[in-house]
């Protein structure tokens, strides 16, 4: 039963590849659409127009309705009126006189007096209420008058954008429009619909999507729709595919054995054209389906060749080895493996001898469990291995690995090929094992990721902080010892990343000192180093470097302005080329590049600042309290 997904593949694929007759019904559907367009706008301009004439009116009546407020008589009197107040008030001193004849009298005038001044005052206060009501009447209309012009600014606006967008459109060439569509359609799960819609737009861009072969090159099991298939496999054309097998890119995926059969029959037609093959497997996929899956690819009639295979990736299957001697005997042009390292094997598994990439992942989810160290060796020296990337987590346990009595590390395996290394471990007895047991002498590039994890509150009842800084020792000696006893003569760039999960980095736990200098003794040409550490960094000593990148990294002292003075001094700093620091603070501090460049004179304009979002804004908007906040890991 096909999922609301593959329903959705099926219509857009359907519509795609309807008859002329609908492909130009589609068109006329477009263009409709575009006089729609046409038409909406007109009727927005005419609105527009229509709207500025009523509010030239409404202004014209505002501004007769000032004018009249000006020339009111009673006003202007109530205006003369409150001027002359001043020079009308009364002189009570005259009630005070000694006669009473004389008080009387003045009592008199003044009472006289008070009733000739108080009505006129109390006639203009409903004079003075018409106007204000008047002047605030005016003062709405403005204010109405203002958003009416802000929205017509608005309608103006987005039109000119729309015009602008097509106009741009319509001049750029077909070679930069596929281009856009091709990097559209980079990932595999923005391939699925994306390519059909496209074509589905108007006329020239179904001509596009139709001539860039690439954007219709990924096909995979779990898009469940043959004739999309078929289409896929169509414009393709001559193109390599990237094929993947088994996996899913929504939940509730299940593969069938008449499915199956299906994808394989019709993407085995045009397997001299496969780059890529990943074969994976879901949580809902059985088993069963993958025994199917062997034995096609065992068969001499499927894969009499796959010359331009170049990459080829396995998930989660017991027994590689099968894969592994056929594409050794039909890809003349494999370079790059990655797999789990799922597989527990009795012998050996040789990898294909013509692979310079080999990307292994373990962990105890998956299945891996245990390696041997012996098998796990010589599967690595059966082929010359350029660049190896390795990802193991907490779960993981080497075998076979023995330290001899009276001596401090077991034996050490040589892995001459390898160039460019990267690996990711949690700071386990696993990742130290490792490390005493493999050298690579010939490295140009290494990458190494250290990480520890929270353990389990119930089972350790340890302090907070003695339980970090065991944590941090760990993580910095199992980077330490991937140096210990080592030369790399040929190693120029080395990046490490120590990342310690604690609920709260304490004060006191620094990275400090020559810790990172004793790892990089064993590098005597070493050029670029970048480090990223959860931990604070105090009083740290580098070597001579052409660049440096610090990512995270807290600075608790000068030794980054000591760093660039002992450059100075050792006429080393015209050779240095760049300081990138990368969400990094002072103390709790976050500094824009303008304030680094100030603390770091030495440097100049080698510095390069990239500042976390939040904190750039907050920088731009100069907050007064922006010192107080702090993002990222160390923050204390």
């Amino acid at each position: 039963m096909q999922t609301d997904t593959d329903s959705d593949s099926a219509s857009v694929s359907t519509r795609s590849e309807s008859s002329e007759s609908n492909s130009n019904s589609q068109e006329t559907c477009n263009t409709e659409d575009r006089t729609h367009s046409s038409m909406g706008f007109a009727e927005e301009l005419n609105e527009a127009k229509e709207l500025g004439r009523d509010m030239e009116n409404v202004l014209d009546s505002a501004i007769q309705k000032l004018t009249a407020l000006r020339n009111n008589q009673n006003l202007k009197e109530t205006f003369t009126l409150i001027n002359a107040f001043e020079s009308t008030l009364l002189d009570f001193d005259a009630l005070r006189g000694n006669g009473v004849t004389s008080s009387d009298i003045a009592f008199r005038t003044a009472r006289a007096s008070y009733h000739g001044l108080l009505t006129p005052l109390e006639k203009s206060i409903p004079v003075l209420t018409t106007a204000r009501f008047d002047v605030e009447k005016v003062f709405n209309v403005f204010q109405e008058a203002c958003g009416t012009i802000e929205n017509m600014r608005r309608v103006v606006r987005d039109q000119f954008d729309r015009m602008s967008r097509f106009h741009g459109l319509t001049r750029l060439p077909d070679e930069i429009l596929s281009l856009i569509f091709r990097a559209r359609c980079s990932e595999p799960s923005k391939c699925k619909k994306v390519p059909f819609l496209l074509a589905s737009v108007c006329r020239r861009f179904r001509d596009v999507a139709r001539s860039t072969p690439q954007i219709w090159s990924f096909i995979c099991t779990s898009w469940r729709n043959q004739e999309a298939l078929k289409v896929r496999l169509l414009r393709s054309q001559e193109v390599g595919l990237e094929v993947e097998i088994g996996a899913a890119y929504y939940s509730g995926y299940t593969m069938d054995a008449e499915w199956l059969n299906t994808f394989l029959t019709l993407a085995g037609m045009h397997v001299r054209r496969w780059t890529s093959l990943k074969i994976g497997r879901s949580i809902t996929t059985p088993g069963s389906l993958f025994d199917t899956l062997a034995q096609y690819l065992s068969s001499g009639d499927s894969f009499e060749s796959l010359p331009r295979l170049h990459s080829f990736e396995i998930s989660d299957l017991g027994e590689p080895e099968t894969f592994f001697e056929i594409l050794e005997r039909c890809s003349p042009n494999l370079r790059s493996i990655q797999m789990d390292m799922t597989f527990k094997p009795e012998k050996t598994v040789k990898l294909p001898t013509r692979i310079t990439r080999l990307d292994i992942v373990g962990n105890e989810g998956m299945g891996t469990g245990e390696i041997n160290i012996h098998q796990f060796v010589a599967m690595l020296q059966s082929t010359r291995i350029e660049e190896l990337l390795m990802t193991f987590d907490s779960d993981v346990s080497l075998t076979g690995y023995e330290i001899p009595e009276g001596e401090e590390r077991g034996r050490q395996y040589t892995i001459q090929s390898v160039k460019r290394l990267s690996i990711e471990v949690a700071a386990e007895e696993f990742a130290e094992e490792l490390a005493d047991s493999l050298y690579f002498p010939s490295l140009e590039q290494f990458k190494l990721a250290v990480d520890a994890y929270p353990r389990d509150s119930d089972q350790d009842n340890t302090d907070e902080k003695d339980e970090e800084e065991d944590d941090f020792a760990r993580v910095l000696d199992t980077s330490e010892k991937w140096f210990a006893g080592r030369t790399f003569s040929n190693l120029k760039s080395f990046s490490l990343n120590m990342y310690v999960e604690s609920a709260k980095n304490n004060d006191g736990i620094n990275l400090e000192g020559d810790s990172l200098l004793n790892m990089t003794r064993s590098c005597p040409i070493l050029e670029d180093l970048e480090l990223e550490c959860t931990h604070w960094t105090e009083s740290l000593l580098l070597p001579p470097l052409r660049s440096l990148t610090l990512k995270d990294v807290i600075i608790e002292d000068s030794w980054i302005q000591n760093y660039g003075k002992s450059l100075k001094e050792a006429g080393k700093l015209d050779s240095f080329q760049r300081l990138t620091l990368t969400r990094c603070k002072m103390g709790n501090v976050s500094l824009d590049e303008t304030e680094w460049r100030r603390k770091l004179p030495d440097f100049g304009n080698k510095v390069i600042v990239i500042m976390d979002k939040i904190e750039a804004y907050i920088k731009s908007q100069s907050m007064p309290y922006r010192c107080m906040i702090s993002y990222g890991p160390g923050s204390r």
